[in-house]
C-alpha cells in the first residue's frame, strides 16, 4: 500500500546550507504518519539532519509501541520553495513491502 502526506517547517541555515533540524524531522514525519493512518505517532528516528537539496535522502528507522519490529524510512527532499523544503516519507516493509507519504517540512 502507498501513503501519501504532506506537511511543513521551516528551514535553519547553517554555514551558508539549508537543512531541516533532526529532531523537526522525526517530529514532522511522526506526526504525519499518525495523521494518514489515524493511530498513535510512532517513534521515527534519525541518524542526523536533513540537508535542504532535492533529491537529498536520509534513512531513518521507524518503531510503534508494543511491536518489536523495526520498520526502514526513507526521507528524501522533493522540493525547496524559500525558507521550506518539501519531502516524500517511504515507509518500507521489513520483509521489503513499502508505504510512501509526501510531507512538506520548513526547519
Amino acid at each position: 500500500a502507498t501513503l501519501l502526506v504532506g506537511g511543513g517547517l521551516f528551514l535553519a541555515a547553517c554555514s551558508g546550507d539549508k537543512s531541516v533540524s533532526q529532531a523537526d524531522v522525526e517530529q514532522e514525519a511522526s506526526s504525519q504518519l499518525a495523521e494518514q493512518t489515524g493511530q498513535d505517532a510512532p517513534d521515527v528516528s534519525c541518524p542526523g539532519d536533513l540537508k535542504a537539496e532535492v533529491d537529498e535522502t536520509m534513512e531513518c528507522e521507524l518503531t510503534v509501541d508494543g511491536d518489536d519490529t523495526v520498520y526502514p524510512v526513507t526521507i528524501t527532499v522533493t522540493s525547496v520553495d524559500g525558507d521550506q523544503a518539501n519531502f516524500s516519507i517511504e515507509v518500507g516493509d521489513p520483509a521489503g513491502g513499502s508505504d510512501t507519504t509526501d510531507t512538506t517540512v520548513a526547519g
